[in-house]
């Protein structure tokens, strides 16, 4: 009996450290998690993760439905955004990944990226689905900018009656419109 209390008790400690570490490792990250058990039905999401997602603090446990009646995603990302799961719940992907536009309560929309992977049954059938969610907003803008900036350029140069070069004199790379 003092064996097995002592092996309990080993177990106990090395649990509490993976808790410990896990919890550490997801609050450096700067990133939510959420988890959602499909029997019972029930989605957890992070502090970080509500927060990413515009929401107010709140339970730390949802119904999906409730869950998914809050989260307010851009119009033209929601189809392709489901698909994504759908897809990855079906077997097509090995992931679930997919960029998207949540509203925020000032009414802006920020760009996420929500990452999840499937734990199946031996059928194959899906049982939990689990992943994190990040803040990409500053690159999509980013990238957007340079979008914008590239297509003026382009115009630009499009109205110009002659050519020009660059040169890149340190790596001697030519550019000829």
């Amino acid at each position: 009996v003092m064996r097995q209390l002592r092996r309990l008790d080993t177990a106990h400690e090395s649990l509490q450290a993976s808790r410990e570490r896990f919890a550490l490792a997801v609050e450096g990250s700067d990133d939510g998690i959420w988890d959602w058990t499909r029997a019972t039905d029930m989605v957890f999401a992070s502090a970080r993760a509500r927060e990413l997602y515009g929401l107010p603090p709140g339970p730390e446990k949802t119904p999906r439905a409730e869950w998914f009646a809050q989260i307010q995603v851009h119009p033209e990302d929601v189809a392709p955004r489901l698909a994504a799961v759908e897809a990855h719940m079906a077997g097509k992907t090995p992931l679930y990944e997919f960029e998207y536009r949540v509203r925020h309560s000032d009414g802006r929309y920020r760009w996420v990226r929500a990452r999840g992977v499937c734990v199946r049954n031996a059928k194959g059938q899906a049982l939990r689905m689990a992943g994190s969610v990040s803040d990409i907003d500053a690159r999509r803008r980013a990238e957007e900018e340079h979008r914008q900036s590239e297509e003026r350029y382009a115009l630009a140069m499009s109205g110009v009656r002659g050519g020009h070069w660059v040169w890149d004199v340190a790596t001697d790379a030519l550019f000829v419109s």
